[in-house]
C-alpha cells in the first residue's frame, strides 16, 4: 500500500497500489541514503575494527570501568565514540556506520548495550569472525527470500508494474 504524502492525514485504501518508480521513490526518500555491503567488505570492516578494539582493549576496558555513564558495563555509542577520539584512535565514518549497525544487531538501544558485545561481534580469531559474517549473510538472504515470497503470496496486496 502507498499512499501520497501531499496530504495532512492517511486514508487507509487497501486497493491503492503505484508503479514502480513512485514505491522506489517514497522508499528512497524514507531510506535516505544507504549502502548494501556484501561479504568481503563486510570482512574487511570487522578485521578492522576487532584491530582497533583488541589492540586497545586494556585501556578502553580500564577507561569504561572509571566513567560513571558505564556503570555495569554499559555504556552508550556516543560515550564509545567519544572515548576512541579521546584515545586518539581514528575509526573512518564507514566502519562507525558498520559498527553502528553490528551493535544495533545485538542491542536495538544504542544509548545502553554491554562493552562486551564488541568482542563477541568481532572476535579476534579471523575464521570465527568470517564464519560469523558468512552465517549472519546466509541467515539475512533466507529471510529475505521468505519475506518476498510471503509478500508474493499476499492476496491483499496490489502491485501495479
Amino acid at each position: 500500500m502507498v499512499e501520497t504524502n501531499d496530504d495532512d492525514f492517511l486514508t487507509l485504501d487497501l486497493n491503492t497500489g503505484a508503479s514502480n518508480a513512485v514505491v522506489r521513490s517514497i522508499f528512497r526518500k524514507l531510506m535516505e541514503h544507504y549502502k548494501t555491503l556484501d561479504v568481503p567488505t563486510e570482512i574487511k570492516f570487522a578485521a578492522e575494527i576487532s584491530n582497533v578494539f583488541h589492540r586497545y582493549q586494556e585501556p578502553l576496558s580500564n577507561q569504561f570501568q572509571s566513567l560513571p555513564a558505564s556503570k555495569h558495563g554499559f555504556l552508550s555509542l556516543q560515550l564509545l565514540l567519544e572515548t576512541l577520539a579521546a584515545f586518539e584512535i581514528v575509526v573512518n565514518p564507514e566502519l562507525i556506520d558498520y559498527l553502528t549497525l553490528r551493535l544495533f544487531e545485538v542491542s536495538p538501544n544504542l544509548n545502553k548495550f554491554e562493552f562486551k558485545k564488541i568482542y563477541e561481534l568481532f572476535p579476534q580469531d579471523e575464521h570465527l569472525r568470517n564464519k560469523m559474517i558468512e552465517d549472519s549473510y546466509h541467515q539475512h538472504r533466507q529471510h529475505h527470500i521468505n519475506l518476498v515470497n510471503e509478500i508474493h503470496s499476499d492476496h491483499r496486496l496490489r502491485y501495479v508494474n
